[in-house]
């Protein structure tokens, strides 16, 4: 409890220890203001924890390697795809080749 004197008539009040804003003195109803508001410090309304580093889903070497092998199996695939691709039209130019060589098709 906090003992002062009313500013108007001195008598004795007794108000609480946090005690602050507009009183009445209850002897000579005039009015006073004591004290200060709390100073109040900003706190979170939750618990903020703090932030984890974000992983992607699968991310790290595992998925690094299943790009890499993805893109190494399709550049192996177009690598045999033009390897064929070559093998026929050498025979194809072979075949012409050898054929125009001995009178062919077309030749008499």
């Amino acid at each position: 409890m906090v003992e002062l004197d009313c500013p108007h008539c001195e008598a004795t009040i007794e108000l609480d220890n946090d005690a602050y804003g507009d009183f009445e003195c209850p002897l000579c109803d005039g009015e006073f203001e004591f004290g200060e508001p709390p100073i109040q410090s900003i706190q979170p309304s939750q618990s903020v924890q703090p932030a984890q580093p974000h992983q992607a889903k699968g991310s790290g070497f595992d998925s690094t390697m299943k790009i890499l092998t993805g893109v190494s199996l399709g550049a192996a695939i177009f690598v045999v795809l033009a390897a064929l691709v070559l093998v026929i039209l050498v025979i194809i130019f072979l075949g012409v080749a050898l054929s125009s060589m001995n009178g062919g098709i077309m030749g008499s």
